[in-house]
């Protein structure tokens, strides 16, 4: 089974939050956020679109920002897991 991902997409101005989420509706899932949007999708559609493999989520992972979006977006992360039942 393919891992889930969801990764947060921050806009440099909110006026361009619609374009950013059309371009990747294709391949993933979005919904609007205060400061952008969640993206969600499996591990192998990230790989194939970022050339980033998430494996270990211990950390924050910065995602490469697409050539096209550039001008309209100031960062793409993968939030770390959350660490349950931690003793």
């Amino acid at each position: 089974m393919d891992d889930f991902i969801e990764a947060v997409v921050v806009v440099t101005r909110e006026e361009q939050r619609s374009f950013c989420m059309q371009w990747f509706d294709d391949r993933f899932s979005t919904v609007p956020m205060r400061a952008g949007f969640l993206l969600t999708g499996s591990a192998a559609d990230f790989a194939d679109l970022f050339g980033v493999q998430i494996g270990d989520r211990t950390e924050p992972i910065e995602l490469p920002i697409p050539e096209p979006l550039r001008d309209n977006v100031e960062r793409i992360f993968v939030r770390a897991n959350p660490e349950y039942h931690k003793e």
